[in-house]
């Protein structure tokens, strides 16, 4: 059986995939919900929705990097 290193080598690992797809998701619920009443609570959300939505993009940044590394040692 593969190792996760290799299962996921031709590809994005789907976990992070679906780690930005959530993270996209509340982040746009945020949004709206801070556009619609700018609040000191909405805005903390929307604050915290945009942190987590920037680490996850982050992740890709980093992930896209080991993959190209990878595909260099070919």
């Amino acid at each position: 059986m593969a190792s996760n290193d290799e299962e996921f080598q031709g590809g994005i690992d789907p976990s992070l995939r679906e780690r930005v797809i959530e993270a996209i998701g509340r982040a746009t619920d945020a949004l709206e919900a801070a556009s619609a009443n700018p609040s000191d609570d909405t805005l903390d959300e929307l604050h915290q929705a945009a942190d987590e939505l920037m680490r996850a993009l982050g992740r890709v940044i980093l992930e896209i990097e080991r993959q190209r590394g990878q595909n260099a040692d070919r």
